[in-house]
C-alpha cells in the first residue's frame, strides 16, 4: 500500500509506539527507527518477534544519551515522531513547525510478554477476558501492545490529516492503560450466545446468532428440535444444549457447510497450524514467506485500491475554525455497520468531529437499549435514518446520501452491499472520490467472502480457540470479542490513511477488509513454536477485579481533542431532518413516513 508514500517516520521508542512504525511502513511510510548499538528490546523478544515488529523499516544505530544532536536532527527531518525514550529530543519550533510528536511511556520489566501482562492487568483486559464466572485470564500474544499500537496509529493518522488542513504539526500523547480501556470500551463481557462444542473429529463454535426459524429447521432434520418451541423461541441455553447434541454427530467441516449454507455463523476450532493452509487466507495470499523458524508474518488487516481516475490535485479539507475545533469536523460518513466491529470505526469517527448517520432497519428490536449499555458507548455521537431499503423509494434515498458522503462504512458480508449497487466498485464509479470501506469477516475475495461470521467465528478460524484453553486443557477461546476490537480498529485506520491520501492527492479509495486477517494481525508471528495451546489463567492474588472501561481517551491531542461525550441515538431519530437536508418538502416526508418507508 502507498497511502502514506513519501511521509518520513523517525522512532525512538519501544513496546507499542514499535508496532504503529511497522504499521506505518506498512501503509508506505519511510519509517526510520533510531535503535542504541545493542539493538532494540523488541530483538530480544524472539527472532519471529523481532521481524514482526521491525518489518519494513530502516535502522539507524545512535546513542540517544551520547548523540542528542545527531538524533535531533534526525527527528527534525521527520514528518512524524514516535517518542517513548525519556530522552530531551524536541527540535526546536523554527526547525520543524509540521512535526506531528506522538509521545508514550511503556512499563519497565524483564520482557516484552511481562510488560504486556501488567497492563492487561491493569486496564482490565484480563478481567474481561474472563470466561462466565471464571478468574481472571490472559490473552495470547501481545494483546494490550496490539491495542495501544492501534490506537497510537489512529492518533497519528489523525495528526497528520489535521495537518493537511492547517499546515501545523501538533503533540499527542498516549497513556497505556488508558488505550487500553478505550479499545474496550462497548465490547467487553463474554457472550453466552455462544459456546465451544464436541464434534466428531475435534471442536467447534455454535451459537444462537442468525434466523431462529432456519436454526430450528436445521435442528429438526437432524432430530434434535423436539423440545424446541418454534414460537415462543427457547431460552438461549435449550437451543445450545440442542446444537451440542447436532454438533457431536457431525465432522468440523460438515458443521461448516451446513452453517454457512443456512448463513449460520458456526466455525470448527482449528489448530494454528492449519490457519496457515486455510484456502480463503491462500486465495487472498495474507502470509508473508516463512522465516527460519517455521513462523510467518501476517500481512496487513486491509488492502487499498486509490481510484485509478485523474484529478487535478488535493482534494481541499473542509475548514473549521475556532476554539475545540476536532481533527474530522466537516466529514460526512455514512454508515452501514452493526453489532460491534463497524460500530467500533465509525464510533471512532464520530468522537473526532465526524457527521456519522447510521442506515438502519425500520423494525425495532425487541428489548433494545439504546441509551445505556453496549449500544450506547458502541454509538454515542451518531445520528439514525431508519429506513426500508427493500422499498425502492428508500434505496433511492439512500443512493442519494451517498453520492453526498465523503466515507461509507459497512461490515456486512460483500453480497449484501453488491445487492444495493452499493458496494466500493459502483460507489467510485459514481464519486470516484469517495472513499468505501468493506470491513467484512472475510474479505471481498476468497471461496469464504460471503461466508457469515461473529467474533467467536473468526476465533475458532483463527486458531485463537485452540490456543487458549481453560484449567482442562479444552479449548475456550477469549473471554470478549477481541476479533470485534481489531477489526473496528483496522478499519479506522485504513479509513482515517485513505482520508491522508486523499487530502494529498484528490484520489478516493475502495477499502477491503477482512475481519479474520485483522484479528490475525493483531495476534502476532504464526507457526513454529509460538501454537503451543496452554492455560490463560492468572494468579488469583494479582488478578483482583478491575475498573470497567469508562471511554476515557486513549490518547490526547493537543491541538484538536476528541470527544466521547455524545449520547447514541434512538432509532429514526433524525431521518426528517436528514431528509429535509436531501431537499424533501414537508409532504414527501410524512408520506415517506405514513407509508413506512422511514421512522418517526
Amino acid at each position: 500500500m502507498s497511502a502514506l508514500r513519501g511521509l518520513v517516520v523517525v522512532e525512538t521508542a519501544e513496546g507499542p509506539l514499535r508496532l504503529a512504525g511497522r504499521w506505518l511502513a506498512d501503509l508506505g511510510a519511510e519509517v526510520r527507527t533510531i535503535e542504541p548499538p545493542g539493538g532494540a528490546a523488541t530483538r530480544r523478544a524472539g527472532d519471529a518477534w523481532a521481524h514482526y515488529f521491525e518489518a519494513g523499516k530502516r535502522s539507524i544505530a545512535a546513542d540517544l544519551a551520547r548523540e542528542p544532536e545527531r538524533v535531533r536532527e534526525l527527528v527534525a527531518s521527520a514528518d512524524l515522531w514516535l517518542d517513548s525514550s525519556g530522552h530531551d529530543l524536541a527540535p526546536s519550533e523554527e526547525a520543524n513547525s509540521r512535526l506531528v510528536r506522538l509521545q508514550g511511556e511503556w512499563p519497565d520489566g524483564p520482557s516484552l510478554f511481562s510488560e504486556d501482562l501488567t497492563v492487561q492487568l491493569a486496564s482490565g483486559l484480563a478481567d474481561a477476558n474472563r470466561i462466565a464466572e471464571g478468574p481472571a485470564r490472559a490473552g495470547i500474544g501481545l494483546p494490550a501492545v496490539h491495542l495501544i499500537a492501534l490506537q497510537a496509529t489512529i492518533g497519528a493518522l489523525l495528526a497528520l490529516l489535521e495537518r493537511e488542513r492547517s499546515g501545523c504539526g501538533q503533540t499527542m500523547t498516549i497513556e497505556p492503560v488508558a488505550a487500553v480501556r478505550a479499545s474496550l470500551d462497548g465490547s467487553t463481557g463474554s457472550s453466552r450466545a455462544f459456546r465451544v462444542v464436541r464434534t466428531r473429529d475435534g471442536h467447534a463454535v455454535v451459537g444462537v446468532a442468525g434466523d431462529w426459524a432456519t436454526l430450528r429447521g436445521w435442528l429438526a432434520e437432524h432430530g434434535q428440535a423436539n423440545d424446541l418451541t418454534a414460537e415462543p423461541r427457547p431460552d438461549d441455553s435449550a437451543v445450545l444444549t440442542a446444537l451440542e447434541r447436532l454438533a457431536a454427530t457431525l465432522t468440523g467441516a460438515e458443521l461448516l457447510a451446513g452453517a454457512q449454507l443456512r448463513r449460520l455463523p458456526f466455525a470448527p476450532v482449528v489448530p494454528i497450524r492449519a490457519v496457515l493452509d486455510d484456502p480463503q487466507l491462500a486465495a487472498r495470499r495474507f502470509f508473508a514467506a516463512a522465516l527460519p523458524g517455521g513462523e510467518r508474518l501476517p500481512g496487513p488487516a486491509f488492502r487499498m485500491s486509490q481510484a485509478p481516475q485523474a484529478f487535478d490535485g488535493p482534494r481541499p479539507w473542509p475548514a473549521a475554525a475556532g476554539a475545540g475545533r476536532r481533527a474530522l469536523d466537516g466529514l460526512r460518513v455514512l454508515d452501514f455497520t452493526h453489532v460491534v466491529a463497524g460500530p467500533i470505526a465509525t464510533r471512532t469517527l464520530a468522537d473526532h468531529g465526524a457527521d456519522v448517520l447510521k442506515v438502519e432497519h425500520v423494525r425495532d428490536v425487541p428489548g433494545e437499549d439504546r441509551r445505556s449499555g453496549a449500544f450506547a458507548r458502541l454509538n454515542r455521537g451518531k445520528r439514525s435514518l431508519a429506513i426500508d431499503l427493500r422499498d425502492p423509494r428508500g434505496l433511492a434515498i439512500v443512493h442519494r446520501l451517498a453520492a453526498r458522503s465523503d466515507v461509507i462504512v459497512d461490515n456486512f458480508s460483500p453480497r449484501v452491499m453488491d445487492e444495493w449497487n452499493l458496494d466500493p466498485e459502483s460507489l467510485r464509479r459514481a464519486r470516484p472520490e469517495i472513499i468505501a470501506a468493506s470491513l467484512s469477516g472475510f474479505g471481498r475475495s476468497g471461496p469464504r467472502r460471503d461466508f457469515v461470521s461473529f467474533a467467536p467465528t473468526l476465533h475458532a478460524l483463527a486458531g485463537s480457540t485452540a490456543r487458549m484453553t481453560d484449567a482442562c486443557g479444552e479449548p475456550a477461546g477469549w473471554g470478549f470479542p477481541y476479533a470485534d476490537v481489531c477489526a473496528g480498529l483496522h478499519g479506522t485506520i485504513a479509513i482515517l490513511a485513505a482520508l491522508v491520501h486523499r487530502a494529498r492527492t484528490g484520489e478516493g479509495s475502495a477499502i477491503d477488509l477482512s475481519q479474520l486477517e485483522a484479528l490475525l494481525a493483531s495476534t502476532g508471528p504464526v507457526g513454529g513454536a509460538l501454537d503451543e495451546p496452554r492455560p490463560q489463567r492468572i494468579d488469583p492474588a494479582a488478578a483482583e477485579r478491575l475498573p470497567t472501561p469508562d471511554g476515557s481517551p486513549g490518547i490526547r491531542l493537543s491541538r484538536t481533542p476528541g470527544d466521547a461525550d455524545g449520547a447514541a441515538p434512538l432509532r429514526g431519530e433524525h431521518g426528517p431532518a436528514v431528509l429535509e437536508e436531501l431537499g424533501l418538502s414537508p409532504a414527501e416526508i410524512a408520506d415517506l413516513r405514513d407509508s413506512g418507508v422511514i421512522r418517526r
